[in-house]
Formats: C-alpha cells, structure tokens, sequence
C-alpha cells in the first residue's frame, strides 16, 4: 500500500475529519429540529452526548497503550462511526434521533484526542509543525460550512446527513492509508505506562486543565444555539455557514503563523490572551445579532479556540513525560473539550427558550477565572 508522509497524511487525515465537524457541529442542532426536535430537547440531547463524548474520550483513549497503537484505533472508530451515522437513513422518532445522536457522540468523540496524541507524538519524533498541519482541517471546516450552509438553504435539512456521510467515508478512506515514519512507541515495551492517577499528579495539570476548561468550556452555546439563534434573527443558513466558516479563516490565519507569532510567548500569557478574547466575543453575541458585527466578532474564535488549543498541545508536548502523554491528550479531551462544554451546554439548554441570545453572557462570565488563576500560572512558567 502506498505510503504518505507523516505530515502529509495528518493533514490530510484532519482536512477529511474536519469536513465532517464543520457539518456535524454547526448543523446538526438544525438537522435535529427539523426532524421534530424543539430546541430544548436539542439542547438537552447535546448537552447530554458532551458528557459521554468527556466519558468515551478518557475510557477509549486509554485503551490504546502505545503511540505505535494510535492510527490503528482511528480506523477503527472511524468506521464505527460512519456506521452509526448510517443508521439515521433506517430509523426516525424522537427516542431513536437522540439514542443514535448520542451513541454517534460517544464513537465520534475520541477522533480528535486521538489525532492530535498522533501529532503531539509526530511533534517528539519528527519536529512536525502542529499549526502547519492543523490548519489544513480548519480550512476543511470552513468549506464544509459554507457548502453545506448552502446546499442545506437550496435543497432541504436532508442534505446535512448525506454530506456528512460522504465526509465520513472519506475520512475513512483517509485513516486506512500508511504514514511514513510509523509512529514509534517512546519507551520500551517492557516499560508500564504512567497510571491515570499518576498523571493526576503532574505539577501543573490541574491548573492547566481548569484554565483550558473555562476557555473552551465557554463555547457551549455557541456550538449548540448560535445557529438556531441567528436563524430566529432572520439570518438565513447560508449566511450563518459564512459565520462559522470566518471563524475558522481567522483560526488557519492564527494557526499558519503561531509559532512565529508566539513561540517566544509564555503559556499563561497565550491563555489571557485566549480568555480575553473570549469575553469580547461572548459579549458582542450577546448584544448584536447585526451580521457586519458578527462577523468581526468571529475573528475573535482565532484567539478563543486557535490560540487555547495550540497553548494546550504545547503544554503536553513540553510539559509531561513521554509515559504521560496519551493519558493526558484523553484527560485534556474529555474535561476542556468534553465536561466543561457539556456543563455549559446544560445550563444554556435550560435557560435558552426564555433568554435567547443574553445566554451569552453566561459564557463570557465562565471565562472570568482565567484571570484569577493567571498570577499563579505566571509563578509556575
């Protein structure tokens, strides 16, 4: 079988994964509702499938072993989860739409601590560019987005399940190709990873991980209400496509040019500039939904997803020992990106019917303790 280099296959592995994201997670609260679903039960159902995407990160994750095990168990799930996906054609009915959205969420979510255990793992043993490389599924986001904003505006909601299916299967097709160098494992195979407990106790790591919580812990109603929101404004779906996929221009721009931006840039202080962002953003959403002001408030996803995930891969990648880093991608996975998401997703669902908009600045107020934990953080770089 043919072989890619590594870089080559990464990018291309997160160009086809994020093509399924950038249609999953912006359009499948609408996908939901216009299959009978009211926006609290949407809510509800998404908050839910965050938790289990924090439970499956950790349980699923760990499992693998070895870094030489990773792209192994991508294949796998990949095509567990196109099969889930499949169902959606058989089955209809509230209970079967929310069983199966939260069974996709629990296969689907350990995909992305996954592929980025491989890049942290390719950043050791080949000085891979995680930017660079990452980039390239951000890009696939925003063309994801605007296609199916688009095709889902002139053909019907159907289109989003069929394209995302599509997407799945090339990812698939992706994940089953060879790299070249394989991954290698960092220790013997006699040496016994570091136990989750362990890892527990790596100095640094619980101030880390509650930083990187409340950062990408605030995007919870943005992921799951701003595009039934801006559709109850009168934006149209095309329009909100453009919107999430200027996010992620702003993202590859951030991403192309971090480590030249910010290589010399400590830790604690990529994560103020990440939380500051964060609360402008949340701020002007809640106050506008005037689409010029939208869109410049967009750019801010540079710094509040961009700008925190780089900051998280390379606290990883310099921070913990070689034993430590698959058990700690999971754990950095399943609480900032899976928990503190769900938490806040809950909470959205349950005030959104009477706040709209205005829960927005529960998100920008969620940010507020990086500020606090920021002149610890500072003694600890």
């Amino acid at each position: 079988m043919h072989r890619f280099k590594a870089n080559h296959w990464l990018a291309t592995f997160f160009a086809s994964f994020f093509f399924c994201w950038g249609i999953f997670l912006p359009f499948w609260p609408l996908w939901l509702e216009q299959e009978g679903l009211d926006p609290g039960l949407v809510g509800t159902v998404l908050g839910v499938a965050l938790f289990l995407r924090c439970l499956s990160s950790l349980w699923l994750v760990n499992r693998v072993q070895r870094e030489s095990q990773l792209i192994i168990a991508i294949r796998w799930l990949c095509l567990l989860t196109l099969g889930v996906f499949a169902l959606f054609l058989a089955f209809n009915g509230w209970y079967w739409l929310a069983g199966l959205t939260l069974l996709a969420n629990f296969i689907i979510a350990p995909l992305i601590p996954l592929g980025d255990a491989v890049a942290t793992r390719w950043v050791k043993q080949i000085g891979l560019d995680y930017g660079k490389v990452r980039l390239w599924g951000s890009i696939s986001f925003i063309v994801a987005a605007i296609a199916t904003g688009w095709l889902s505006e002139q053909y019907g909601h159907h289109v989003i399940l069929y394209t995302l299916l599509f997407a799945l299967l090339l990812t698939f097709s992706v994940a089953i190709l060879n790299p070249t160098p394989a991954l290698t494992d960092s220790q013997q195979t006699n040496t016994v990873r570091a136990s989750l407990w362990q890892v527990c106790r790596l100095p640094g790591l619980w101030q880390f991980l509650l930083v990187t919580s409340c950062i990408q812990g605030s995007h919870g109603a943005y992921y799951t209400y701003s595009a039934i929101y801006w559709q109850s404004a009168g934006i149209p779906e095309t329009v909100i496509g453009y919107l999430w996929a200027f996010a992620v221009v702003a993202e590859v721009l951030l991403m192309a040019n971090a480590k030249r931006w910010f290589a010399n840039v400590t830790l604690p202080k990529l994560f103020m500039l990440a939380a500051t962002g964060a609360v402008i953003r949340w701020t002007v959403l809640a106050l506008s939904t005037d689409v010029t002001v939208l869109f410049l408030s967009q750019a801010l996803h540079a710094f509040t997803f961009a700008l925190a995930q780089i900051a998280a891969i390379r606290f990883i990648a310099e921070k913990a020992p070689a034993a430590y880093s698959i058990q700690l991608q999971a754990l950095y996975s399943a609480l900032a990106l899976g928990l503190a998401i769900a938490l806040a997703t809950l909470v959205s669902s349950s005030l959104y019917q009477a706040w709209q908009g205005n829960v927005f600045w529960l998100m920008a107020l969620m940010v507020l303790p990086v500020f606090v934990i920021y002149g610890r953080a500072s003694s600890n770089s």
